[in-house]
Protein backbone atom coordinates (compact mmCIF):
# COMPACT_ATOMS: atom_id res chain seq x y z
CA UNK A 1 0.00 0.00 0.00
CA UNK A 2 3.11 1.73 0.41
CA UNK A 3 3.80 1.99 -3.27
CA UNK A 4 -0.23 3.43 -3.56
CA UNK A 5 -0.04 6.08 -1.86
CA UNK A 6 3.43 7.15 -3.22
CA UNK A 7 1.36 6.94 -6.28
CA UNK A 8 -1.45 9.31 -5.19
CA UNK A 9 1.28 11.99 -4.07
CA UNK A 10 3.12 12.03 -7.41
CA UNK A 11 -0.78 11.97 -9.04
CA UNK A 12 -2.20 15.01 -6.76
CA UNK A 13 1.29 16.80 -7.53
CA UNK A 14 0.42 16.48 -11.32
CA UNK A 15 -2.88 17.61 -10.50
CA UNK A 16 -1.64 20.65 -9.13
CA UNK A 17 0.15 21.63 -11.80
CA UNK A 18 -2.86 21.29 -14.29
CA UNK A 19 -2.01 18.03 -16.10
CA UNK A 20 -5.16 16.24 -16.30
CA UNK A 21 -3.90 13.33 -18.09
CA UNK A 22 -0.73 12.59 -16.54
CA UNK A 23 -2.81 12.71 -13.04
CA UNK A 24 -5.48 10.28 -13.80
CA UNK A 25 -3.03 7.76 -15.12
CA UNK A 26 -1.13 7.79 -11.92
CA UNK A 27 -3.88 7.56 -9.67
CA UNK A 28 -5.05 4.59 -12.64
CA UNK A 29 -1.80 3.24 -11.41
CA UNK A 30 -2.73 3.88 -8.03
CA UNK A 31 -5.84 2.00 -7.71
CA UNK A 32 -4.57 -1.25 -9.36
CA UNK A 33 -2.68 -1.72 -6.33
CA UNK A 34 -5.53 -0.52 -3.79
CA UNK A 35 -9.23 -0.92 -5.57
CA UNK A 36 -10.90 -0.61 -2.11
CA UNK A 37 -9.32 3.19 -1.84
CA UNK A 38 -12.26 5.75 -2.30
CA UNK A 39 -10.01 8.82 -2.69
CA UNK A 40 -8.34 7.52 -5.39
CA UNK A 41 -11.34 7.41 -7.94
CA UNK A 42 -12.91 10.58 -6.32
CA UNK A 43 -8.83 12.02 -7.01
CA UNK A 44 -9.01 10.45 -10.86
CA UNK A 45 -12.82 11.66 -11.12
CA UNK A 46 -11.79 15.37 -10.83
CA UNK A 47 -9.28 14.90 -13.28
CA UNK A 48 -11.91 13.56 -15.84
CA UNK A 49 -13.76 16.41 -14.80
CA UNK A 50 -11.29 18.93 -15.84
CA UNK A 51 -10.87 17.15 -19.32
CA UNK A 52 -14.58 17.10 -20.18
CA UNK A 53 -14.75 13.33 -19.91
CA UNK A 54 -17.62 12.89 -17.95
CA UNK A 55 -18.73 9.53 -18.54
CA UNK A 56 -15.40 8.11 -16.57
CA UNK A 57 -15.57 10.78 -14.43
CA UNK A 58 -19.38 9.07 -13.83
CA UNK A 59 -18.17 6.10 -13.56
CA UNK A 60 -15.23 6.44 -11.02
CA UNK A 61 -17.52 8.81 -8.47
CA UNK A 62 -20.32 5.61 -8.89
CA UNK A 63 -16.94 3.30 -8.04
CA UNK A 64 -15.78 5.32 -5.31
CA UNK A 65 -19.70 6.18 -3.92
CA UNK A 66 -19.53 1.80 -3.70
CA UNK A 67 -16.77 2.18 -1.10
CA UNK A 68 -17.44 5.18 0.96
CA UNK A 69 -21.30 6.14 1.90
CA UNK A 70 -20.35 8.64 4.66
CA UNK A 71 -17.63 11.36 5.57
CA UNK A 72 -16.20 13.90 3.61
CA UNK A 73 -15.14 11.70 0.81
CA UNK A 74 -18.81 10.83 0.28
CA UNK A 75 -18.93 14.65 -0.13
CA UNK A 76 -16.40 14.96 -2.53
CA UNK A 77 -18.09 12.21 -4.18
CA UNK A 78 -21.53 12.86 -4.69
CA UNK A 79 -20.61 16.74 -5.83
CA UNK A 80 -18.29 15.71 -8.73
CA UNK A 81 -21.24 12.74 -9.45
CA UNK A 82 -23.52 15.55 -10.02
CA UNK A 83 -20.98 18.00 -12.04
CA UNK A 84 -20.44 15.03 -13.95
CA UNK A 85 -24.22 14.16 -14.77
CA UNK A 86 -24.88 17.78 -15.36
CA UNK A 87 -22.16 17.25 -17.94
CA UNK A 88 -23.94 14.30 -19.51
CA UNK A 89 -27.23 16.91 -19.31
CA UNK A 90 -28.75 14.62 -17.08
CA UNK A 91 -30.12 17.43 -14.78
CA UNK A 92 -32.71 15.26 -12.57
CA UNK A 93 -30.03 12.59 -11.77
CA UNK A 94 -27.42 16.03 -11.10
CA UNK A 95 -30.00 17.18 -8.86
CA UNK A 96 -30.28 13.90 -6.85
CA UNK A 97 -26.16 13.74 -6.22
CA UNK A 98 -26.00 17.29 -4.97
CA UNK A 99 -28.99 16.62 -2.36
CA UNK A 100 -27.16 13.67 -1.26
CA UNK A 101 -24.54 16.54 -0.70
CA UNK A 102 -26.94 17.97 1.17
CA UNK A 103 -27.78 15.66 2.87
CA UNK A 104 -24.42 14.76 4.18
CA UNK A 105 -23.70 18.30 4.44
CA UNK A 106 -26.02 21.11 4.70
CA UNK A 107 -24.10 23.85 4.23
CA UNK A 108 -22.40 23.01 1.36
CA UNK A 109 -22.16 26.09 -0.61
CA UNK A 110 -21.36 24.76 -4.14
CA UNK A 111 -23.70 22.02 -4.08
CA UNK A 112 -26.51 25.07 -3.43
CA UNK A 113 -25.13 27.10 -5.97
CA UNK A 114 -25.08 24.15 -8.63
CA UNK A 115 -29.19 23.37 -7.88
CA UNK A 116 -30.00 27.00 -7.73
CA UNK A 117 -28.09 27.11 -11.15
CA UNK A 118 -29.94 23.90 -12.79
CA UNK A 119 -33.10 25.81 -12.02
CA UNK A 120 -32.15 28.34 -13.29
CA UNK A 121 -30.82 26.89 -16.56
CA UNK A 122 -33.73 25.15 -17.79
CA UNK A 123 -33.71 25.16 -21.60
CA UNK A 124 -34.08 28.89 -23.44
CA UNK A 125 -36.69 29.65 -25.48
CA UNK A 126 -36.84 32.01 -28.63
CA UNK A 127 -39.76 32.78 -28.27
CA UNK A 128 -43.65 32.35 -27.07
CA UNK A 129 -44.31 29.49 -30.07
CA UNK A 130 -41.36 27.55 -28.91
CA UNK A 131 -43.09 27.21 -25.28
CA UNK A 132 -46.40 26.32 -26.36
CA UNK A 133 -45.48 23.98 -29.15
CA UNK A 134 -42.13 22.59 -29.84
CA UNK A 135 -42.99 20.35 -32.97
CA UNK A 136 -44.25 23.50 -34.88
CA UNK A 137 -41.40 25.62 -33.85
CA UNK A 138 -38.45 23.00 -34.82
CA UNK A 139 -40.62 22.46 -38.33
CA UNK A 140 -39.91 26.47 -38.80
CA UNK A 141 -36.67 26.15 -38.29
CA UNK A 142 -35.02 26.44 -41.71
CA UNK A 143 -37.59 28.80 -42.75
CA UNK A 144 -35.93 31.50 -40.07
CA UNK A 145 -34.42 34.80 -41.14
CA UNK A 146 -30.37 34.31 -41.18
CA UNK A 147 -30.40 37.07 -38.34
CA UNK A 148 -32.88 34.51 -36.49
CA UNK A 149 -30.86 31.39 -36.83
CA UNK A 150 -28.37 31.60 -34.26
CA UNK A 151 -31.28 31.59 -31.90
CA UNK A 152 -33.07 28.78 -33.28
CA UNK A 153 -29.09 27.19 -33.19
CA UNK A 154 -28.98 27.91 -29.18
CA UNK A 155 -32.73 26.20 -28.99
CA UNK A 156 -32.56 22.95 -30.61
CA UNK A 157 -28.68 22.61 -28.81
CA UNK A 158 -30.62 23.23 -25.64
CA UNK A 159 -33.21 21.03 -25.47
CA UNK A 160 -32.79 17.80 -23.30
CA UNK A 161 -32.73 14.63 -24.13
CA UNK A 162 -36.19 13.31 -22.97
CA UNK A 163 -38.10 16.33 -25.00
CA UNK A 164 -36.75 14.88 -27.92
CA UNK A 165 -38.08 11.25 -27.41
CA UNK A 166 -40.92 12.55 -26.60
CA UNK A 167 -40.56 14.80 -29.88
CA UNK A 168 -39.63 11.74 -32.04
CA UNK A 169 -40.44 8.30 -30.49
CA UNK A 170 -43.10 8.16 -32.28
CA UNK A 171 -42.90 9.81 -35.66
CA UNK A 172 -39.09 9.68 -36.43
CA UNK A 173 -36.43 11.94 -37.35
CA UNK A 174 -37.32 14.92 -39.82
CA UNK A 175 -34.88 15.28 -42.56
CA UNK A 176 -35.41 18.73 -42.48
CA UNK A 177 -35.00 19.69 -38.65
CA UNK A 178 -31.56 16.86 -38.62
CA UNK A 179 -30.14 18.76 -41.31
CA UNK A 180 -31.08 22.04 -38.86
CA UNK A 181 -29.45 20.39 -36.43
CA UNK A 182 -26.19 19.28 -38.12
CA UNK A 183 -25.89 23.37 -39.25
CA UNK A 184 -26.39 23.97 -35.46
CA UNK A 185 -23.65 21.65 -34.57
CA UNK A 186 -21.09 23.02 -36.66
CA UNK A 187 -22.15 26.73 -35.60
CA UNK A 188 -21.51 25.54 -32.27
CA UNK A 189 -17.72 23.51 -32.81
CA UNK A 190 -16.53 26.87 -34.24
CA UNK A 191 -18.42 29.59 -32.14
CA UNK A 192 -18.84 29.71 -28.07
CA UNK A 193 -22.44 29.15 -28.50
CA UNK A 194 -22.91 26.40 -25.73
CA UNK A 195 -20.92 25.09 -22.76
CA UNK A 196 -19.55 21.79 -23.49
CA UNK A 197 -20.61 21.45 -26.65
CA UNK A 198 -19.00 17.89 -28.26
CA UNK A 199 -20.61 16.30 -25.11
CA UNK A 200 -23.72 18.28 -26.05
CA UNK A 201 -24.05 17.22 -29.71
CA UNK A 202 -23.09 13.87 -29.18
CA UNK A 203 -25.51 13.18 -26.52
CA UNK A 204 -28.40 14.25 -28.94
CA UNK A 205 -26.82 12.70 -31.72
CA UNK A 206 -27.08 8.93 -30.05
CA UNK A 207 -30.48 9.88 -28.92
CA UNK A 208 -31.63 10.59 -32.86
CA UNK A 209 -30.25 7.32 -33.72
CA UNK A 210 -32.53 5.05 -31.87
CA UNK A 211 -35.55 7.21 -33.67
CA UNK A 212 -37.34 5.87 -37.03
CA UNK A 213 -36.10 7.15 -40.36
CA UNK A 214 -32.37 8.61 -38.60
CA UNK A 215 -30.44 6.81 -41.02
CA UNK A 216 -32.41 7.77 -44.11
CA UNK A 217 -32.56 11.41 -42.86
CA UNK A 218 -28.83 11.07 -42.13
CA UNK A 219 -27.87 9.93 -45.58
CA UNK A 220 -30.31 12.77 -47.00
CA UNK A 221 -28.35 15.82 -45.42
CA UNK A 222 -26.00 17.57 -47.46
CA UNK A 223 -22.56 15.87 -47.65
CA UNK A 224 -20.57 18.48 -47.75
CA UNK A 225 -22.32 20.06 -44.37
CA UNK A 226 -21.78 16.26 -42.77
CA UNK A 227 -17.77 16.23 -43.65
CA UNK A 228 -17.64 20.10 -42.44
CA UNK A 229 -18.35 18.65 -38.75
CA UNK A 230 -16.05 16.00 -39.27
CA UNK A 231 -13.16 17.87 -40.53
CA UNK A 232 -13.82 20.44 -37.42
CA UNK A 233 -13.83 17.86 -34.64
CA UNK A 234 -10.76 16.13 -36.58
CA UNK A 235 -9.15 19.82 -36.14
CA UNK A 236 -10.41 20.54 -32.78
CA UNK A 237 -11.28 17.15 -30.66
CA UNK A 238 -9.96 14.19 -32.69
CA UNK A 239 -10.39 12.09 -29.83
CA UNK A 240 -13.89 12.32 -30.71
CA UNK A 241 -13.54 11.56 -34.25
CA UNK A 242 -14.87 7.70 -34.17
CA UNK A 243 -17.36 8.40 -32.11
CA UNK A 244 -19.02 11.40 -34.71
CA UNK A 245 -18.11 9.05 -37.55
CA UNK A 246 -20.20 6.37 -36.19
CA UNK A 247 -23.04 8.89 -36.38
CA UNK A 248 -22.35 11.12 -38.56
CA UNK A 249 -22.93 8.89 -42.29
Amino acid sequence: MHRAEHLKSEGNKAYKNHEYKRAAKIYRDAIQIDMRNPILYSNRAQCFLHLEDYERALKDTTSGLNLAQEGKIAVKLYYRQGVALVGLLRRQDAEKSFQNVLQLDPQNKEAKEQLSALSRNSPDKTDSEANSSPMRYLAALNHLDEDKKVKGYKYVLNIEETTYTELFQDTGVDVEFLEFYLHAARYALTKPLIEHPNNVILNHLRVFSGFKKFDLAMQTCGTPLKQDILNIVQNRAPQLLKQYSELIK
